[in-house]
């Protein structure tokens, strides 16, 4: 393994650069010594040539490689708030069981009426999703449409990041144990 090259595990680059800019973070490695760049199907966290060599310090070439911390949530962005969240029941049996909601292409299905963390942007995506239904007025001919919730929940409050993987490794186990 070279000493100049971080990955995220063994032979295995960061699926993302935030990923690897968080690492780098996390290491406690400057922005000036080191630098993220691509790595095979991923991203590094790689030595540059240019930096001045410190004596005896953290991550000259042929010093051990440092003890790494447990990757960061490759979903999560830096500084993401996290909520606890319980969603309303279907008003229509029309509805979907569970709410199913998705931010550039990443999907989270949530259970009704069970609390839930989800990330801030999961919960904007909740708040921005709504409905158009038609509503009468009174002295009017013509019903004017109104927007309603499509997902309505009741926000429980702000989380850490540390509730938030906690939830997160529940529900992976529950998953491996309950096979669609």
């Amino acid at each position: 393994m070279d000493a100049n090259v971080v990955l995220a595990g063994g032979e295995r680059p960061f699926a993302t650069e935030a990923a690897a800019k968080a690492r780098l973070s996390a290491l406690g490695y400057s922005d000036a010594e080191w630098d993220v760049k691509p790595h095979g199907d991923g991203f590094a966290v790689v030595k540059r040539t240019d930096a001045p060599a410190k004596p005896g310090g953290q991550g000259n070439p042929g010093d051990p490689a440092p003890q790494e911390p447990q990757e960061p949530d490759p979903m999560a962005t830096p500084s993401e708030k996290y909520y606890r969240v319980k969603f309303h029941l279907r008003s229509d049996r029309n509805q979907a069981e569970d709410v199913i909601l998705a931010v550039n292409g990443e999907g989270f299905q949530c259970r009704r009426n069970e609390v839930v963390v989800v990330p801030e942007r999961i919960k904007c995506a909740a708040d921005d999703a709504v409905t158009s239904i038609p509503k009468d007025v009174p002295g009017k001919d013509r019903k004017e449409d109104t927007e309603i919730q499509t997902y309505p929940y009741e926000n429980l409050g702000e989380v850490t990041e540390a509730d938030w993987m906690e939830f997160r490794t529940k529900m992976h186990e529950w998953i491996e144990t309950h096979p669609s």
